[in-house]
C-alpha cells in the first residue's frame, strides 16, 4: 500500500471524555488524530488475588475504528499527556510506537513503512514549565525523515501570530529542535477557519461569525434579523462568511466550524425546500472559488456547543451577548410562520392532554434524568426519539409502554 497523502488532526481536549469520543466517532475523513491531554482513567475492575473488589484497570477511550497508541505509565502520576489514534484503513502501513527512541509522558513518536521507507510523526505537549522542549533540546536523537512535529505548545510568539507582539526564547529553543529534525515552521496562510453561530432573543436573530488566516483573526460580523428560524440565521451566517472567504485572493482552503450541521446540509439539498435563496447564493460562490483552481477545497465541521471548544466558545459567547430590540415593522419567514403554526398546536395538545382522563392511565409520561416530565417537541426528532431512536425494537417496546398498548385512534 502506497499513501500520497496523509490528513492529520490535532487538538488538545484538556482531558475531556467526550470530546475524544465525539472526534473518534466523527472525524473519520482523518487518517491521524493526535490528541494532548487525554482523558486517562479507570475503565473497569479486574479480578485480584490480593483485592476482593478487583484492581483498576487505567486507560483511555478507545474505537473499533482506531488503533490507539499511547506510551503506558508506570504509575498514576506518570500517565501519557499525548496519544495517537490511526484510522485501521492505514494498518497495512505497520505503525509502530517508537518506546526506544523517545520515552517520555509528553511526547509520542510513532513510525511507519511507505513505499518501503520509514517515516515519523511526533506528538507534542508542552506544560506550563515546557518540560517536553528541554527534554528534546537536552536529548540526542538522531531520526531521519520526520514528516511532521504537532501538538500543544504553549507558545505565543509574533513569529506565527501576527496579533502578539512579542518573542519568546522559548520559540528559539522549539525553532532549534526544529531544525534538528529537518523541519521547518509551517503556516497556514491559505487558509480560511470560519467559526459561525447563531442565537434568537425576542424573536430578533443575531449571526455571527468569526474568520481566521494564519493563526490569527481576520474577521468578525454581526448581523441581525427579525422572524426567522434558528436554522436560517445559521445559514446566513455560513453564507455571509463564505462569501468573504472565496472572495480573499490567497485563500484555497476553507473550514467551516458550527453547530448546526443540520441547516449547513440545506445547501446542497437540490430539492424544494425554504433554504433556497441562501442555498442558491452560496452555490454561486462556490461555483467560482472551485473554477479558481482545482486544488481548491473546502469542509464542513460539526463542533456542538456542550464540546466548549475554545474559538466556538468565543463566537457563541458573542452571539448571546446581544439584546436587540426591534423598533420597526419586518416581514416575516415562511419557515418562522410554520413554526409558530407548530408551536400553536403543540400547545394545545398540551393543554388538551393536561385534562384528559388518559393522563397517567392509558398515556403515561416520560421523566428525564431529574424526574421532570419531558414535554412533546418537534424539533431534532422530538425529545423521546433522541432517547430510543436508535432502535426500531426499542423504539416499539417503549411506544408501547408509554402508552399502554392503547390503540392508534385512542391516541
Amino acid at each position: 500500500m502506497i499513501v500520497k497523502n496523509i490528513k492529520i488532526l490535532s487538538q488538545n481536549i484538556c482531558k475531556n471524555l467526550l470530546i475524544v469520543n465525539t472526534l473518534l466517532e466523527t472525524q473519520t475523513q482523518f487518517d491521524i488524530i493526535l490528541i494532548q491531554e487525554p482523558p486517562w482513567s479507570e475503565i473497569h475492575k479486574v479480578p485480584s488475588s490480593s483485592n476482593s473488589e478487583g484492581n483498576s484497570l487505567m486507560g483511555t477511550c478507545h474505537h473499533s475504528n482506531w488503533i490507539a497508541f499511547a506510551r503506558f505509565p508506570l504509575d498514576r502520576s506518570d500517565s501519557p499527556r499525548v496519544i495517537f489514534y490511526v484510522n485501521i484503513c492505514l494498518s497495512s502501513l505497520r505503525f509502530l510506537l517508537c518506546k526506544d527512541i523517545i520515552n517520555h509522558r509528553d511526547i509520542s513518536l510513532i513510525s511507519f513503512f511507505n513505499s518501503n521507507i520509514c517515516y515519523y510523526i511526533m506528538n507534542v505537549y508542552s506544560d506550563s514549565s515546557h518540560t517536553a522542549l528541554k527534554y528534546l533540546k537536552d536529548t540526542e536523537v538522531n531520526i531521519k525523515n520526520v514528516l511532521v512535529m504537532t501538538g500543544d505548545f504553549n507558545i505565543r510568539d509574533s513569529l506565527w501570530d501576527s496579533a502578539f507582539p512579542f518573542h519568546s526564547s522559548v520559540s528559539d529553543n522549539l525553532i532549534i529542535i526544529a531544525n534538528s529534525f529537518n523541519l521547518s515552521l509551517s503556516t497556514l496562510t491559505n487558509t480560511a477557519l470560519i467559526v459561525t453561530d447563531a442565537s434568537i432573543k425576542n424573536d430578533i436573530a443575531t449571526s455571527i461569525l468569526h474568520i481566521h488566516q494564519a493563526n490569527h483573526p481576520l474577521t468578525k460580523a454581526v448581523h441581525h434579523a427579525a422572524f426567522i428560524t434558528s436554522s436560517e440565521a445559521e445559514l446566513f451566517a455560513i453564507r455571509c462568511s463564505i462569501n468573504q472567504a472565496c472572495n480573499k485572493e490567497d485563500v484555497s482552503k476553507i473550514f467551516i466550524i458550527t453547530d448546526s450541521i443540520h441547516a449547513a446540509k440545506n445547501i446542497f439539498n437540490s430539492s424544494l425546500h425554504p433554504y433556497q435563496s441562501h442555498s442558491t447564493a452560496i452555490l454561486s460562490e462556490l461555483r467560482w472559488f472551485f473554477n479558481k483552481s482545482q486544488d481548491n477545497s473546502m469542509e464542513f465541521w460539526e463542533c456542538p456547543s456542550c464540546l466548549k471548544w475554545k474559538l466556538h466558545k468565543d463566537v457563541d459567547k458573542d452571539s448571546k451577548s446581544f439584546n436587540p430590540t426591534l423598533f420597526f415593522s419586518c416581514k416575516t419567514s415562511w419557515n418562522y410562520c410554520r413554526k409558530l403554526d407548530c408551536n400553536n398546536i403543540i400547545k394545545q395538545w398540551r393543554m388538551t392532554f393536561q385534562a384528559s382522563d388518559g393522563k397517567r392511565k392509558q398515556f403515561l409520561d416520560l421523566l428525564d434524568d431529574n424526574f421532570n416530565t419531558i414535554k412533546p417537541a418537534y424539533t431534532k426528532g422530538g425529545p423521546w426519539l433522541q432517547v430510543f431512536g436508535h432502535s426500531n425494537s426499542l423504539c416499539a417496546r417503549a411506544t408501547r409502554a408509554i402508552t399502554n398498548h392503547a390503540p392508534i385512534g385512542e391516541y
